[in-house]
């Protein structure tokens, strides 16, 4: 009896994020890029529980917070610099895996001349 503790021991256990991210009761159509069925009417961000990107519970993330304000920071400061241009079509098809992550695609960084900083 106290060897199957022991085995249990070292069991993991997983949360489905792709499953509960793509649940069609709660995100119609999960496929389609549509950043506004994550705003109000007023466009400003609606927090979703059901959101689930670094995991939950104990198991969450401890980074979590910094992984946001740095992505933050990092994609503000890029996109007030420089516009992205694709090259070639741009497509929101996936790969899977352990998670899915998009395909690889192609895009350059043009310089913003409108926007001058001190």
């Amino acid at each position: 009896m106290a060897n199957s503790h022991i085995r249990l021991l070292f069991l993991q256990i997983m949360y489905p994020l792709y499953c509960i991210n793509h649940d069609e009761k709660h995100f119609p159509e999960p496929d389609r890029f549509d950043p506004g069925r994550h705003l109000d009417q007023d466009g400003s961000y609606m927090r979703n529980e059901r959101v689930v990107l670094f995991s939950v519970g104990k198991r969450r993330c401890p980074g979590e917070q910094l992984a946001r304000a740095e992505l933050f920071l990092f994609l503000t400061s890029t996109v007030q610099q420089f516009r992205l241009v694709p090259h070639g079509e741009l497509t929101y098809k996936s790969k899977p895996g352990q998670v899915f992550y998009p395909v690889p695609y192609k895009f350059y960084l043009e310089e913003r001349k409108d926007v001058k900083f001190d």
